[in-house]
């Protein structure tokens, strides 16, 4: 593509996320997401419709008129003066980050925000540069040691967005999976994943989808992954009752 303009026609009008901005972006930079979101679509078609915004803090709070939470791995809530309840969360903005959005009015309707946040890593510097610091963090087994570039780093995001709608990290059987696995997970997956069971699932998640690697312990993820998938979505379609229904109201 010839310039970001282009790219952020792109993102609204074929990858249907109608809130974009990635000025300040390199243009390749800007087309690795969209490569990385169309093979997502791909994989996982039903995550089309739930995106809704793409681009650095200020742009999402824009929307959403949040605070943002930097490297908080839980919700927050509060009353908006329109007598909204906000729950979100942002993740590890510095970087990227999914941010997630639930709106709910007094006469109990509900709206649904999901987002990728890009963080101070992809502006001002090349893909080149940002592929570098990937390739870092999987050297110093800070991320899997194969996702050593800027596309395993949206996977990561992605995983925490199929975590969020399925609920798949908070469940008690995955919660004695990810305890049982602790003492191996940074040799066999990675340092950051013995934080929470949340990142766990996000760096098996970005190992599995980045790479052609992918150990038993990332499989064992996965699984836990696919089986959410099948029993919410396609047998019991559950995710229904998600109402994951954008907000165009701002």
């Amino acid at each position: 593509m010839k310039s970001v303009f282009d790219c952020e026609e792109y993102v609204r009008k074929i990858l249907d996320i109608p809130y974009v901005n990635l000025a300040g972006l390199d243009v390749l930079i800007c087309e690795e997401i969209i490569k990385t979101l169309q093979e997502v679509y791909k994989i996982y078609p039903f995550l089309k419709p739930t995106l809704s915004i793409i681009g650095n803090k200020d742009f999402l709070n824009a929307y959403i008129n949040l605070n943002s939470y930097a490297d908080k791995d839980l919700w927050e809530e509060h009353l908006s003066s329109d007598g909204i309840l906000y729950s979100h969360v942002f993740l590890n903005i510095d970087v990227l980050g999914f941010g997630g959005c639930i709106q709910e009015s007094y006469d109990g309707q509900k709206y649904q925000f999901l987002g990728i946040c890009l963080g101070d890593l992809l502006y001002q510097n090349s893909l080149d540069v940002c592929n570098q610091v990937f390739k870092k963090f999987a050297d110093s087994k800070n991320h899997p040691k194969h996702a050593t570039n800027l596309r395993s780093g949206i996977y990561h995001e992605i995983g925490h967005l199929v975590d969020y709608l399925f609920g798949i990290s908070s469940s008690l059987e995955f919660k004695n999976f990810y305890k049982c696995q602790k003492n191996d997970l940074a040799k066999k997956l990675s340092k950051y994943a013995m934080k929470s069971e949340k990142e766990c699932l996000a760096e098996a998640f970005s190992e599995y989808h980045s790479t052609k690697y992918a150990n038993d312990i990332t499989l064992k993820v996965m699984n836990y992954v696919f089986d959410a998938y099948k029993n919410y979505f396609i047998e019991n379609k559950k995710i229904q009752n998600l109402n994951l229904k954008r907000h165009y109201k701002f």
